[in-house]
């Protein structure tokens, strides 16, 4: 399994963070500028693993349960974090270009061709 799924327009309860890599550096940042990279590090490596120079994810923090539906309580009551994935909502940087300004399918199939293609399909972006 890997550490970036797609939201599908489907309502997740996880933590919201902005996945920025920069180069080799990645970063997990939260809504009020938190580093949380190190909690996340299973999603940072996913983000590392991309390919692209840099790029800015807008996404969620989840951990699902044994049938696959993200429980926000796994990551507050029992800090399920190794297990977590980045739910990507929104591509808005590629190798230094804003895609803010571009059609939501543009930055959506983007981010769907920078994953390894050893990642199985059903969890890639889209």
């Amino acid at each position: 399994m890997t550490s970036i799924g797609s939201a599908s327009g489907t309502v997740i309860d996880g933590f919201r963070l902005m996945a920025r890599r920069d180069g080799r550096r990645v970063q997990l940042l939260t809504r009020r500028g938190y580093d949380w990279t190190n909690r996340f590090r299973r999603i940072a490596n996913a983000v590392a693993s991309l390919r692209c120079r840099s790029c800015l994810i807008d996404g969620e923090a989840v951990t699902c349960d044994e049938q696959g539906t993200p429980v926000f309580k796994l990551l507050i009551r029992n800090r399920q974090y190794a297990s977590a994935q980045l739910y990507a909502f929104n591509l808005l940087e590629l190798n230094g270009e804003g895609l803010r300004g571009q059609p939501f399918e543009r930055r959506k199939d983007a981010l769907a061709h920078r994953w390894p293609s050893d990642q199985p399909t059903d969890r890639r972006p889209g």
